[in-house]
């Protein structure tokens, strides 16, 4: 049987989860400016929401810059991933938009790890790693990695 060959692919914060954060934020934060200024007094639980609002907001963006580079490594028989002490671990994809994919590694030392892996960051790199996702994902790859033996098939006489 064919494999995909060796891929390493540097996984990087994703822009979009930035952007739609960025988004929201501001919707929430017009909202409550919104709200303050169409009341006719300021109250203190305005100023309390708009400022917890405002703080929730702050972390988050704040978490969402922190850049994380690891590498996400198949090596033809397993995959690898640079975040955990030991790297072996197994892949699962759950969402596929052809140039982002969102997968979770699972590790038995910890939960499971969701990445959001996207064409830009290594636009070269894409198709190989594309491959080596859908060739471990498959049926039988999993019961592999998992350590469930394949009923072997008898021929009928």
């Amino acid at each position: 049987m064919h494999h995909p060959p060796e891929v390493r692919f540097l996984v990087d914060g994703s822009l979009w989860p930035r952007r739609l954060l960025g988004l929201v934020g501001m919707l929430a934060v017009l909202q409550v400016s919104w709200f303050a200024l169409s009341s006719p007094t300021l109250t203190w639980r305005t100023v309390t929401v708009g400022a917890s609002l405002l703080a929730a907001v702050g972390l988050a963006w704040g978490w969402a810059q922190r850049s994380v580079k690891v590498h996400l490594h198949w090596d033809g028989a397993q995959w690898q991933w640079s975040g955990f002490a030991v790297s072996a671990c197994t892949l699962q994809q759950h969402l596929d938009f052809q140039t982002l994919m969102l997968v979770s590694l699972h590790h038995p030392s910890g939960p499971p790890v969701w990445l959001w892996l996207q064409r830009s960051a290594q636009a070269l790199q894409w198709l190989a790693l594309r491959r080596a996702v859908v060739h471990a994902t498959s049926p039988e790859q999993v019961h592999r990695a998992r350590g469930v033996v394949a009923a072997s098939r008898t021929a009928t006489p």
